[in-house]
Order: C-alpha cells, then sequence, then structure tokens
C-alpha cells in the first residue's frame, strides 16, 4: 500500500503491509512477511480509518426546503421514510463513514410513554 492514514500518527505511513487477522486489521508491518497467505496489491491506493459523521438526518432527503420537510414529514409513510433511511445509511457506508450519529427522528412517530 502506497499510504496508510492510521489516525494516531502526525505523518501518513508510506510503504505499509496491512495484515488481516480474521475480519480484522492484525498488525501494520513494514514488509510482506515470508508467511503471507494470500497479497492483494494496493501500492496506488490510499488505506484511511473509518470516517464519522456526528449530524446527520438519515430520515431526511437531499437538501430540502420547508416545503420538501413538510412533504416528507406529513405525506409520506413511516414504512416508506425508513427504506429510504436504510438507502441514506448504506450509502453513507459506501462513502466510508462506519459510524453515524442521526440527531432527531424527523417525525418517524415515536411512540410516548406514558
Amino acid at each position: 500500500m502506497r499510504t496508510l492514514l492510521d489516525g494516531k500518527s502526525e505523518r501518513a505511513l508510506r510503504n505499509a503491509v496491512i495484515e488481516i487477522a480474521g475480519e480484522k486489521i492484525g498488525q501494520i508491518l513494514a514488509q510482506v512477511p515470508p508467511h503471507a497467505a494470500n497479497v492483494i496489491d494496493l501500492s496506488r491506493e490510499t488505506c484511511l480509518p473509518g470516517l464519522i459523521d456526528t449530524h446527520t438526518h438519515v430520515l431526511l432527503q437531499g437538501d430540502i426546503t420547508a416545503s420538501d420537510y413538510d412533504e416528507q414529514l406529513l405525506k409520506q409513510s413511516p414504512e416508506y421514510r425508513t427504506i429510504l433511511a436504510t438507502v441514506n445509511a448504506r450509502r453513507a457506508l459506501e462513502y466510508g463513514f462506519t459510524t453515524i450519529r442521526d440527531v432527531e427522528t424527523e417525525g418517524r412517530g415515536t411512540p410516548t410513554l406514558t
């Protein structure tokens, strides 16, 4: 791998080798170990840790106006909006976000406790 951003070092690590143990990163090495079972050449790629978005609204669709907001909350069913929210969550994951924080329910109908 050409470059590794580990989130801890002040500088990017160059020519890093990532050893995978199971489904997790085992260790970062300076060279490919002789016991390596499978080697995937990512020398033209950059690796970085999962991104975190601490302010998102997965139940809202797009950069909305006040009328769009009313349309989504009042006219779309909670089930339909939930389907769209799962698409938003998957899209965030595909963009590199491994953690997101949804900051409001946006009218999803959370029951009131009595």
